[in-house]
């Protein structure tokens, strides 16, 4: 589900590039890999910042979340686009900018000011600059495995001491488990939700880990946008388990929500088994429009 969080990622880092005052490249901000210079090949500085701060947390270097390819490099800029070959990168980054029904980054739409700024470059044939954007860190995606409440369901048991039945088996498939409980080693199957998922605190923490504890963090929502353009806004657990029973019409957009900021999917799915895809390693595939998650659904951090 939570597939492709391409926010470019969407977690807001705010890194900044920056030009010295003798025309070389500098980034600041962010904690990733670093900018360097290559003059006449690298971006104007106004658009690599823009580039770094709303577009690199997936589009960089490493890739994350399922984005099919970097946009550091000018020339990645300039090539024909694997979506739609008839567009370069540059092209149809700039009509999934002002797309508010598929956007670019899939949080929310960049600012007028952002969007003209990218879309002259790239009207203009975009000339190189003398900026290269820098990948900003991304903690809770980078983090290593760990569970990070060390508080685990007692699988495959039904119940256990404390907790309610909307905790059981946090980061399980719970829409195929309660579909084909045999499959789990279960002797019966339960509601059939028709979304379903856990927040994690970080990006690869093992099944049947509580995830985030949505009662002592209350500002967190699974906000939910059904193909009717109705709004769900779902409130994890005490264990980071979401659902719902209703019928959603399908596709839907999906987005994390925090006061920190937000992570949305770039895909609309058309299934609502979230951790089928979010799983503690993530999936991926050839598909540019397949599943893809670069692991657990991961609540936003701040800058």
């Amino acid at each position: 589900m939570l597939g492709r969080f391409i926010l470019a990622a969407a977690s807001l880092s705010l890194a900044v590039v920056a030009c010295g005052s003798d025309g070389s490249s500098t980034t600041g901000g962010g904690g990733g890999n670093g900018g360097s210079t290559v003059e006449g090949t690298s971006l104007p500085c106004d658009v690599a910042e823009i580039v770094e701060r709303r577009c690199l947390n997936c589009h960089g270097n490493p890739l994350r979340s399922g984005a099919p390819w970097p946009l550091i490099e000018l020339s990645a800029w300039r090539t024909p686009s694997i979506a739609n070959p008839d567009l370069s990168n540059g092209e149809l980054s700039v009509q999934r900018m002002q797309d508010p029904s598929f956007p670019m980054p899939p949080e929310g739409l960049l600012s007028a000011e952002e969007v003209a700024i990218v879309a002259n470059w790239v009207g203009a044939g975009m000339p190189g600059g003398e900026c290269a954007p820098g990948t900003p860190a991304d903690g809770p995606l980078d983090a290593a495995p760990i569970c990070n409440s060390m508080d685990f369901w007692p699988a495959p048991l039904h119940n256990a001491p404390g907790k309610t039945r909307e905790e059981m088996f946090p980061g399980m498939p719970c829409i195929d488990c309660h579909t084909n409980p045999q499959s789990y080693g279960q002797n019966e199957g339960g509601p059939i939700f028709s979304i379903a998922g856990t927040v994690f605190p970080s990006a690869h923490e093992p099944d049947n880990c509580a995830g985030l504890d949505g009662t002592a963090v209350t500002d967190v929502v699974v906000q939910i946008v059904d193909a009717s353009g109705t709004v769900h806004d779902l409130h994890p657990n005490r264990a980071g388990n979401f659902m719902i029973e209703d019928a959603i019409p399908m596709p839907y957009s999906a987005k994390v929500i925090s006061s920190q900021g937000a992570r949305g999917m770039s895909l609309k799915p058309t299934t609502g088994d979230c951790n089928l895809c979010h799983t503690e390693n993530g999936s991926s595939g050839p598909d540019p429009n397949g599943p893809v998650a670069p692991g657990r659904i991961v609540v936003p951090a701040g800058p």
